[in-house]
């Protein structure tokens, strides 16, 4: 292992010293531009996490797993449910990633550079609309052999439904 961190050590010093040389040739004094910045400089996930779009994809994503560990710890799944299962596992975490890309995409789009014309971030919306969706008909397919877990799956169904309509609503992705 600690081969390995020092060819890391050795590479970041090694892309260091690109940087203050790239620098000097286009004259560019490192030390003033870090003194004129007034604390760390932003970074697009730390914003993103305060997002309550994201917070709430994030805290659902979350309550998911807890659900899909607790119903497969008891043995709920069956042939004809390993589908649903299947689909609900991957996209449960697939549509708060995707969202958080989204998000940080269209930050940079506002923010920083109007003229950034990558639909990365859009294509990320619809990956995480489409996530949602897929989540959806997996609990609704679930619903008939989980009637235990009748209310809770209401429950997740209402909030993937509102996660849905408030990404549509914030980049116009298709319901």
């Amino acid at each position: 292992m600690s081969v390995v961190l020092e060819s890391v050590a050795n590479n970041f010093r090694e892309v260091i010293e690109n940087l203050r040389e790239e620098a000097q040739k286009w004259g560019i004094d490192l030390e003033a531009v870090t003194e004129e910045v007034d604390g760390p400089l932003p970074r697009p996930f730390e914003r993103t996490k305060e997002d309550p779009l994201y917070q709430s994809s994030f805290q659902l994503t979350l309550d998911l797993m807890k659900f899909i560990q607790r119903w497969r710890e008891t043995g709920a799944e069956s042939a004809e449910s390993s589908e649903a299962w299947g689909d609900l596992t991957w996209h449960h975490t697939l549509f708060s990633a995707k969202l958080a890309r989204a998000l940080s995409g269209s930050r940079k789009r506002r923010e920083w550079d109007p003229e950034w014309g990558s639909p990365d971030y859009q294509v990320s919306a619809g990956i995480a609309s489409e996530s949602l969706n897929k989540c959806q008909r997996a609990l609704e397919a679930l619903r008939p052999m989980l009637p235990a877990a009748t209310d809770e799956l209401e429950g997740f169904l209402t909030r993937l439904a509102d996660l849905s309509e408030s990404v549509h609503e914030r980049f116009d992705t298709p319901m």
